[in-house]
């Protein structure tokens, strides 16, 4: 079966089975041997699925059998490595799988969908992943290691634009569109700061007061731009800034990494026109990069004319109050 999107398939609510990718709805002999490979791992899956409603809850049960069969799988992390993912996995040779398409909503659906595959990226061994018969969270260096087994070499993922490992520039296919991988989903991350929000749960970060991250109340861009970075679990350097401007096209940068509201969506967020001005999004007072959000006071010398273009978006803009 090649890599890709299985076949579109719904599947009934609560424990009854549905419809899975290959049109069968009844229950199938899934192997029981020891899953001693990558591939032995992906047709278990795959099977499997065909028992299984594409959710959180499958996904896990999944990773739990295939750990019991001899099989070497952990479930990957959000949120800089605080929250177990809802729908990917990372497998022995360190390949990182996303699962379920559109996880939580009606449409949900099983899929292959191998992020860097054409280039072989694989999962970062200093970032956490959960293992499945536990349910602890260690690196994934950690995980694999005690398996016996060698770290694969890490292979970063590839932005539209970068060179691929060999130094060379990466070709269209090999350009990832990060808001349709599990790292940076737009979706899932306005599910996670909908998640942190209602748990009182945003962690205090440096230049942003940590009482009114939790306050339902503060409303302003600042603080919104701060949460979503915290839900996303991105570290301040200028490639993720880019990540959130594509997630939210009323934003726009410069060429200094400073951002603003664009002027002609001011008028979406009555009261905070002060987000119209340019701010600096990336600070460092010597202890390490951080996030900010702090005017840029103008020199007049039209520094800030030089705003960096990005292609236009299919996805809602995210409002504050969303």
């Amino acid at each position: 079966m090649s890599n890709g999107t299985w076949p579109a398939t719904t599947f009934q609510s609560g424990s009854s089975l549905g419809t899975n990718a290959w049109g069968v709805n009844n229950t199938n002999n899934v192997s029981t041997g020891r899953l001693d490979s990558p591939a032995a791992v992906r047709a278990y899956i795959e099977e499997r699925s065909k028992q299984l409603p594409p959710t959180p809850e499958s996904l896990e049960q999944i990773a739990k059998e295939v750990t019991a069969q001899g099989g070497i799988i952990a479930i990957a992390t959000h949120m800089g490595g605080t929250k177990q993912s809802d729908d990917a996995i990372i497998l022995e040779d360190g390949s990182c799988i996303d699962l379920i398409g559109s996880v939580g909503s009606a449409d949900a659906k099983w899929q292959w969908l191998h992020h860097g595959e054409s280039y072989g990226s694989t999962y970062d061994p200093s970032r956490n992943v959960v293992d499945p018969a536990t349910g602890e969270f260690k690196t994934w260096g950690e995980f694999i290691s005690g398996k016996g087994r060698p770290v694969p070499p890490f292979v970063p993922m590839i932005d539209s634009g970068s060179p691929t490992p060999d130094g060379a520039a990466a070709t269209p296919a090999q350009r990832i569109n990060h808001l349709e991988g599990w790292g940076v989903d737009a979706q899932k991350v306005k599910k996670r700061m909908d998640e942190l929000e209602a748990e009182g749960s945003y962690e205090p970060m440096k230049n942003f007061e940590a009482g009114k991250l939790n306050d339902k109340s503060e409303t302003s861009p600042m603080y919104y731009f701060a949460r979503w970075m915290q839900a996303a679990g991105l570290e301040p350097t200028a490639e993720n800034l880019q990540k959130f401007l594509k997630a939210n096209p009323d934003w726009e940068m410069d060429a200094q990494n400073n951002i603003r509201i664009k002027p002609e969506a001011l008028s979406k967020y009555p009261g905070q026109e002060d987000a119209g001005q340019w701010h600096q999004a990336i600070s460092n007072d010597g202890t390490g990069p951080a996030w900010d959000f702090k005017p840029i006071v103008s020199s007049g010398t039209g520094a800030n004319e030089n705003v960096v273009p990005f292609s236009s978006s299919s996805r809602r803009p995210y409002s504050l109050r969303a």
